[in-house]
């Protein structure tokens, strides 16, 4: 210790620990809130930020999976210093038991005014014979598209003609330095034959933010739901207090309805997608699975007559805060800010 020329004490060198993962400060909302600013006024102006729209409802009868919520992953973001309201899209309420396609879930909204995010709400799942299309009818696509309803043709024993197409993902686009793409697209519905068991296949799966939904087979099974995004390299490994029961996968797509076939169900995407009905007995009114609450999981189509599609997921925002004295990199001695020694000190990385 040592007085300096103009006085002041010269204390021993210290050394900044090394860089953190972006994960020092998380604040997490699972319901509507404000972002107060970012917390340590030495930290640099970046972080993570991760907000997923609400996932949509599956279709009702023959119906497709709804959509994950889109997923935006913007790292690199410039944090707000000020108040910014976060709104949490919700999933698309369930339909049924009368004959309706899938609800589209609602958006989740980051609007810091220089850098709003936006991260849309997915698709509903298609139902039989709808005459809409994904073209004339945007509800069916959005962060991730629903997946398509089957087809049903009048003549028993009839060939069906092609399912419904599945929607778009990624609508409106992100592109990847804003942390898109969203998500991916639905599957089409199944074609088959329609003969006395009313065997024919199922609705096609929602899409996900890691994957597109998977088509129905002939077995009159639904399609899987597209997978969600792993989102553990950019927050943190499981487990996270926040990642809950789908231990940090969010935005699976929701399985397509299967219809007869045996006591199937087409599965959900990993992170948060509902499960289609599963049919069984032959053709009951079973109902689909509905999207996992702040997952932004697409809900599950049901696929006969008087069930009844699940609900989807409602969405989510984190923001990740990089620690300003953790992240000085090289560290070595200097004049510190006094705030910056204090937050350092608060932290036990100040040495």
């Amino acid at each position: 210790m040592a007085l300096g020329p103009n006085g002041g004490i010269i204390g021993p060198c210290n050394a900044a620990v090394a860089p953190v993962a972006a994960s020092d400060k998380l604040t997490n909302f699972d319901s509507p809130g404000t972002y107060i600013g970012k917390s340590n006024p030495a930290a640099p102006g970046t972080g993570t930020i991760m907000a997923i729209g609400g996932g949509g409802s599956g279709g009702v009868p023959g119906g497709g999976g709804g959509g994950a919520g889109g997923l935006v992953m913007y790292t690199s973001y410039t944090l707000p210093s000020t108040c910014t309201t976060v709104t949490i899209g919700a999933g698309g309420a369930a339909t049924g038991p009368s004959i309706a396609p899938g609800t589209k879930g609602t958006n989740t909204t980051f609007a810091n005014p220089s850098a709003p995010i936006t991260s849309t709400g997915g698709g509903g799942g298609n139902n039989r014979q709808n005459p809409q299309t994904p073209s004339s009818n945007p509800n069916f696509s959005g962060g991730s598209g629903g997946g398509g309803g089957n087809n049903f043709p009048p003549p028993l024993c009839a060939t069906h003609g092609p399912g419904q197409a599945g929607g778009s993902g990624n609508t409106p686009a992100v592109p990847a330095p804003l942390g898109g793409p969203q998500g991916n697209a639905g599957n089409a519905g199944g074609s088959g034959v329609h003969i006395p068991a009313n065997s024919f296949y199922g609705g096609g799966g929602g899409g996900g933010r890691a994957a597109a939904g998977g088509g129905p087979n002939t077995c009159a099974h639904g399609g899987p739901g597209g997978a969600g995004l792993d989102v553990q390299p950019f927050l943190g490994s499981n487990p996270q207090p926040f990642y809950g029961p789908t231990s940090g996968v969010y935005g699976g797509g929701g399985g397509g309805g299967s219809n007869a076939g045996g006591p199937y169900q087409a599965p959900g995407g990993a992170g948060g997608g509902g499960a289609g009905s599963s049919g069984h007995p032959c053709y009951s009114p079973s109902a689909g699975g509905a999207g996992v609450v702040n997952s932004g999981g697409g809900g599950g189509g049901s696929c006969a007559p008087g069930g009844v599609s699940g609900a989807g997921g409602s969405g989510k925002v984190v923001v990740a805060e990089t620690d300003g004295v953790a992240s000085i990199p090289g560290g070595g001695s200097g004049i510190w800010p006094m705030q910056a020694q204090y937050e350092a000190k608060k932290a036990g990385k100040w040495s």
